[in-house]
């Protein structure tokens, strides 16, 4: 985009980023010079993730799967495997799933559920064929011994 002559990042030497927030860009930027973010990117992990998906910053895209990973909760669950599906975020996807089947009763009285059942209903599907999975092992397990 800054290599060719033609476009107005070239001309007036500024890039626009308008679809991020500035503390995003920020650690985007700070990410790509420094090889770490700066600060904890709590507040900002999701928005950070989609702008490393975006801009195909691996390592910067597992840190952010990785962080909200171990900040999965009753209340995050489902938005966060939908985040998971919509930027192929593998390891977020599984473990979200795995955090819904651990807490089915909690997690299907939220609002986040009902976002999946009407919006995103082949994870219903993904949710339901991992049940099938870890079930048929512990029946196949216990039949072993």
């Amino acid at each position: 985009m800054l290599m060719h002559e033609l476009t107005n990042e070239t001309k007036s030497g500024v890039l626009e980023i308008c679809d991020l927030d500035y503390e995003v860009v920020y650690e985007l930027i700070y990410y790509i010079y420094c090889g770490r973010c700066q600060k904890e990117i709590g507040d900002i992990a999701t928005d950070l993730l989609i702008a490393a998906d975006k801009y195909r910053l691996v390592e910067l895209k597992n840190h952010c799967e990785k962080f909200l990973v171990e900040n999965l909760a009753n209340e995050n669950v489902c938005q966060l495997l939908i985040l998971g599906d919509l930027y192929n975020a593998e390891r977020l996807q599984e473990r979200a799933v795995q955090f819904i089947l651990q807490r089915p009763k909690y997690i299907t009285s939220t609002p986040g559920w009902d976002d999946i059942l009407k919006q995103h209903p082949h994870l219903v599907t993904r949710i339901v064929n991992h049940f099938d999975k870890v079930r048929g092992f512990g029946v196949v397990f216990s039949w072993a011994f």
